[in-house]
């Protein structure tokens, strides 16, 4: 934590250092494993104070292994740790949504929708066995009116090419049955599931691009229901998502049905239904009222509602006591960071920097995402959310996959196509609850050797076999290079710059006298091989 380095964490009062990186080694700690549950100091990691750090030199910290909490900049020593993590990363253009993320997808939005009247509900999938009565039961004139109905809109549809033919199929085959909760609708059919699977059957191995799936049967049915059938005014019909036709009857029970509505002049004329009032009795534009669940990208900054959702969150999820959770500590950890912020550019809303996605729900914030935008990626730093009016929406998956449509949505633009990865930290393959991250896929992982990318599903069978695992073949001649870059590194080791409160500005060590100079130059030999040639050449290491 920063209380725990103390002074270490103050950057000298020397000059504007606004547009180049600045830190400060912090050599090695241990601790727990937050991973495997480990009591003793088991886990290490090399430190590092960052009192600013340009959004390029950060890029490439991350794809080293670095990663960042607050301005507490940490590489585990893999080597040495009892869990191993390895960087994972996502190419958005060669990522498609599983299936069960489509459904999750699906459901919230199912989650967002608000019933609004009779006609809502028809729109909506009906549970056959509890919401049906026998077909006995039902009043027969309804019920045979509008089976009939159906039955000539098919022959109609055949005939017309709007649909294929279904083969041998009578007017009995057609079902139609009475919903006994009258609030969701009168009817219900499920003709178009029928139809479909007589469909699929007489295409198959036909080549045919069309599925004619249930609900785009029912929808062809409906249409030609409404332009065709003039007595069927008293109707409405409407889709359901798995292809149900749910119907509702503005005619009370008991009255008939088959009625003609007389036109408003003394002619007895057949009203149509396109002659009909815009009032008619199953509104169709009025089915459904959508809730907002929107994202704003907001500054890192400290705001009093997303701490109240992070003091809930961490209590409920993380077990946090309320003495853990103040103002100052979420402030360090989401607030603070190091990122030097780089204006907005083509193809993007909130440049390159740290941002907050505020997620509302009818205007109330509900769930706060943190993630560095750097030139090549969106890293996802942490995610909270109120598990109270949230928690129903799968708010982990579901975030992942709004951040990966940022990520896809800003490299579909001609100038911002470099920046195509979402980075999800750290994947253990060894703690069950960090493996959910190879569900996006194609991910890639980090190797902590050679610091080259690898495919996770191959590179898993050599995580299994050693935890500290090497990604590249013996074959690669990546060592060969990791290695000339180390000699590099320290060959130009004298070119780095150090502040100090007791120098006047920045100082390269060739310019310091000789003494000091390889003093500090054998302390900080070290992190400058972790950081890599050019990082290390280019920021400003603060030294006592």
């Amino acid at each position: 934590t920063q209380s725990t380095w103390g002074n270490r964490t103050k950057l000298p009062s020397i000059m504007d250092l606004s547009s180049v990186s600045v830190i400060r080694d912090l050599g090695v700690s241990s601790s727990p494993c937050g991973y495997c549950g480990s009591k003793t100091d088991s886990s290490f990691s090399h430190d590092v104070w960052a009192f600013g750090l340009t959004v390029n030199d950060y890029q490439e910290l991350v794809d080293r292994g670095w990663r960042r909490s607050g301005k507490h900049l940490y590489k585990p020593v893999s080597d040495r740790s009892c869990c191993c993590p390895y960087t994972i990363r996502l190419d958005v253009t060669k990522f498609t949504a599983s299936k069960s993320q489509t459904k999750l997808l699906k459901r919230i939005d199912k989650l967002l929708c608000k019933q609004e009247s009779k006609a809502s509900a028809a729109s909506r999938d009906l549970p056959m066995p509890a919401v049906h009565r026998k077909q006995s039961d039902l009043p027969d004139a309804r019920r045979e009116s509008v089976r009939d109905a159906l039955y000539e809109t098919l022959q109609r549809c055949i005939k017309n090419g709007s649909l294929p033919s279904p083969g041998d199929l009578s007017r009995e085959h057609l079902s139609v049955f009475a919903c006994a909760d009258r609030k969701l609708a009168d009817y219900s059919s499920n003709i178009a599931m029928v139809l479909s699977a007589k469909f699929r059957k007489s295409l198959n191995g036909q080549g045919s691009e069309q599925t004619w799936g249930p609900q785009e049967v029912a929808k062809v049915l409906v249409d030609n229901l409404e332009k065709e059938s003039a007595d069927l005014s008293a109707f409405g019909f409407a889709v359901s998502q798995k292809g149900f036709i749910n119907i509702t009857c503005s005619v009370p029970p008991g009255e008939p049905v088959n009625e003609v509505q007389q036109a408003p002049s003394s002619s007895s004329a057949t009203t149509k239904m396109s002659d009909l009032p815009k009032s008619d009795p199953v509104p169709q534009q009025e089915r459904v009222k959508q809730r907002r669940l929107e994202v704003q990208f907001r500054p890192p900054v400290f705001d009093a509602d997303a701490f109240a959702i992070y003091c809930k969150y961490q209590s409920k999820v993380h077990g946090d006591s309320a003495e853990a959770l103040t103002e100052e500590r979420y402030t360090n950890f989401l607030c603070e960071t190091p990122l030097l912020t780089v204006s907005p550019s083509f193809g993007s809303q909130v440049g390159y920097g740290t941002i907050h996605m505020h997620y509302t729900l009818d205007g109330k914030l509900v769930a706060v995402g943190v993630c560095d935008i750097l030139p090549r990626c969106l890293s996802s730093v942490y995610f909270f959310y109120d598990p109270e009016l949230f928690g129903a929406f799968s708010p982990g998956t579901y975030s992942a996959l709004r951040e990966i449509d940022w990520v896809k949505e800003t490299n579909a633009h001609k100038r911002m196509t470099h920046l195509k990865y979402y980075y999800m930290g750290y994947y253990i393959h060894s703690c069950s609850k960090m493996r959910y991250k190879a569900q996006y896929a194609p991910s890639e992982l980090l190797c902590p050797v050679t610091y080259k990318w690898f495919d996770l599903k191959e590179s898993v069978p050599k995580i299994e076999q050693d935890r500290f695992a090497r990604l590249a073949s013996a074959s690669d001649n990546i060592l060969e290079d990791m290695e000339q870059t180390a000699r590099e590194t320290s060959d130009q080791s004298k070119e780095s710059t150090v502040l100090s409160q007791f120098a006047r500005g920045p100082r390269k060590l060739k310019d310091l006298q000789p003494e000091v100079a390889e003093l500090l130059n054998a302390s900080l030999q070290p992190v400058r091989k972790l950081l890599g040639l050019s990082v290390a050449n280019r920021v400003f290491f603060v030294v006592d």
